[in-house]
């Protein structure tokens, strides 16, 4: 009887969790899990065996360690360090001498398959003397087979790759950056910025980061049906919507989708004047991926799909439906979990 009502608690917090993920129709959802000890020595082999990936850029720099933003908190998280003068990967490959710094890797939970629609939420916060520079990335989404393209001047085709990633700018501004096909209609857009063939600035500035804050970001991306520039991002920090950016194209093709959770993070930017002039870290934690085949854009009436302009850090009409519809699935699970609690001990 106790073991089975435990196994209840657990489903009921995972489908507390997954509340957003069902709303946009995702039918999968992988959370990583986390050590429930602090791994200060090797934590790749911990990364390697439970998070579905089997090479790490830079794992030396990673290690798990109790919370150190929330002093109340006896959690694990995941700590990545950058040593002073590191910068993205390209310091340190193809003979350059550079500092490595940040990691990268790819988890790919559902195995080589791909969806149309992923959604990947977690928590990022940054050391105290964390110093911004001119930016650095933050983990994302990637889409198609895991190879050298869309990162690092690796440009985006439609038919090879896309990958959106969060990142910090300058004094902590924050913007999605993603690797896809661009277009004049698309870089001429007020809160576009296109880079040639590096990624693409989506509102860049509309948030912020702080050090020794948590902050939950959520990434939303629905791929575009066919060649059509019909596709959707949408970010969410701290549950306020704050990119909403409609027709996209990801693909060129249906071929080609969701397929990884990028983490991606170092500070650049290719060149030595994005590096870190001190030894700093950041740390992770919440990472859930959600996937799913959602119907074709084609299928699906404009008025689900094509919001109003929303204005900044706040939420339109169908993410105040997603924000009930999951405030009312928690307090219905928290009531059940309640009478499970009491049954149990009473």
């Amino acid at each position: 009887m106790v073991l089975f009502c435990l196994l209840f608690i657990a489903a009921l917090v995972n489908a507390d969790v997954s509340a957003k993920a069902a709303y946009f129709n995702l039918t999968k959802t992988w959370t990583a899990p986390m050590p429930a000890l602090p791994i200060t020595v090797d934590a790749a082999s911990y990364i390697t065996s439970n998070w579905h990936t089997s090479s790490i850029y830079a794992s030396e720099d990673i290690s798990f360690i109790r919370d150190p933003i929330d002093t109340n908190s006896t959690s694990v998280v995941m700590k990545v360090d950058y040593p002073a003068g590191s910068y993205a990967p390209i310091g340190t490959k193809n003979g350059n001498n550079g500092v490595k710094g940040g990691a990268e890797f790819f988890s790919r939970p559902n195995g080589k398959k791909e969806y149309n629609t992923g959604l990947l939420s977690y928590d990022v916060a940054f050391g105290s003397n964390f110093n911004w520079v001119k930016g650095g990335k933050l983990p994302g989404i990637y889409g198609g087979k895991v190879g050298p393209g869309c990162s690092g001047g690796e440009k985006a085709t439609g038919a090879n790759c896309f990958s959106v990633r969060m990142m910090w700018r300058a004094k902590g501004a924050g913007e999605a950056y993603a690797y896809i096909p661009t277009s004049k209609s698309l870089c001429s857009e007020k809160q576009v910025l296109c880079h040639g063939s590096y990624g693409t600035s989506f509102s860049r500035g509309v948030f912020s980061f702080s050090v020794m804050k948590w902050s939950h970001i959520e990434i939303y991306v629905k791929a575009n049906s066919g060649n059509n520039t019909n596709g959707i991002l949408k970010v969410w920090q701290d549950d306020s919507l704050v990119i909403d950016q409609q027709n996209i194209k990801f693909r060129a093709n249906e071929n080609l989708g969701v397929s990884s959770l990028m983490f991606s993070t170092f500070f650049g930017g290719g060149s030595t004047s994005y590096a870190t002039p001190v030894n700093t870290s950041s740390y992770f934690r919440n990472f859930q991926l959600s996937i799913g085949n959602t119907p074709s854009l084609n299928n699906t009436p404009n008025s689900t799909l094509n919001n109003t302009s929303i204005p900044n850090g706040t939420s339109s009409s169908i993410e105040d439906s997603a924000a009930v519809s999951l405030y009312t699935s928690s307090l219905y699970y928290y009531f059940v979990l309640l009478v499970v609690l009491y049954q149990l001990f009473a």
